[in-house]
């Protein structure tokens, strides 16, 4: 078998077996991936995972894997090696992983072997339609949206980044790691919306729009003098143009980061539910 690194050239190969919108993070600076090909060239097994340091007192660095695939054991065996030995690198001290796919859940035996603890349990990830959005009285969608509010495309680059590095340094909840350094062309230009104040961004809802289509929401945040009050108008900001853009059908993904999002999520939403995902952790020695 064959060891190599999954970069933006060499991915095309592997897009049978990788969800678009998972491919697509391999080019982000905390992504990693690798790929076991057989003597063949045929893939045998791969994985993705973000590498991210938690800001606490140990200065813990963790993975999260969000896309595994094996064929067979052996492969499955030899890719959970290499993986082992390539996170040493980033001094990681937790791997942890969530995976919704069903063909790939048969993998627990394998993970649990190279000691993985892992269970069932309902995904972080919600997802919902535009039509949902229009069934949803709570954002009052009949109502104007303060002039404060702005779609994301009126923002110029560096008060974009000055204000997304004020709110993450200010914030206490866990973000994706790369936020500050991706360009905002990588957020859906007309439903992210920022809040302005006294001149400065103080508040974003950034989302992003998928390589298949979905409007997956990267950061809800404010720091403003009253910030529930302005997370309800930029909600409500995005809903609106969510329903003037996009079709009936298109879906929309909330990932449950923290206690935060994961109480907004159900204030909106109630009913909505993640799907049964295989969970796991294993401690590493860094």
């Amino acid at each position: 078998m064959t060891v190599a690194e999954i970069t933006n050239d060499n991915i095309g190969k592997y897009l049978d077996h990788i969800d678009p919108d998972e491919a697509e993070n391999i080019e982000r600076s905390f992504f990693r991936g690798i790929v076991l090909e057989s003597d063949e060239g045929n893939l045998e097994a791969g994985a993705i995972w973000e590498v991210r340091p938690l800001e606490n007192e140990k200065n813990d660095v963790i993975t999260e894997i969000s896309w595994l695939h094996m064929e067979e054991k052996e492969a499955g065996e030899n890719l959970i090696g290499e993986y082992t030995s390539l996170i040493k690198d980033d001094k990681v001290t937790e791997s942890r992983l969530e995976i919704v796919d069903e063909d790939e859940k048969s993998i627990d035996h394998i993970l649990t072997s190279k000691g993985f603890k892992t269970k069932e349990r309902e995904s972080r990830m919600i997802t919902f339609t535009v039509a949902d959005l229009k069934k949803t009285t709570i954002l009052k969608l009949d109502k104007k949206v303060p002039g404060y509010v702005h779609p994301l495309s009126e923002i110029s680059e560096w008060e974009f980044n000055r204000g997304l590095v004020g709110c993450i340094f200010q914030s206490q909840r866990p973000l994706v790691q790369d936020l500050c350094t991706l360009p905002t062309e990588w957020y859906e230009p007309d439903v992210s919306c920022y809040v302005e104040t006294d001149g400065r961004a103080d508040g974003f809802l950034l989302v992003h729009k998928t390589t298949s289509g979905k409007l997956r929401i990267e950061l809800f945040i404010n720091n403003g003098p009253d910030p529930a009050k302005e997370l309800f108008h930029m909600a409500r900001f995005a809903a609106k143009k969510a329903i003037e853009l996009y079709d009936d059908d298109t879906k929309i993904v909330v990932i449950r980061r923290d206690v935060s999002s994961a109480k907004l999520a159900a204030h909106l939403f109630p009913t909505v539910k993640g799907q049964t995902a295989l969970v796991g952790n294993r401690r590493e020695e860094a």
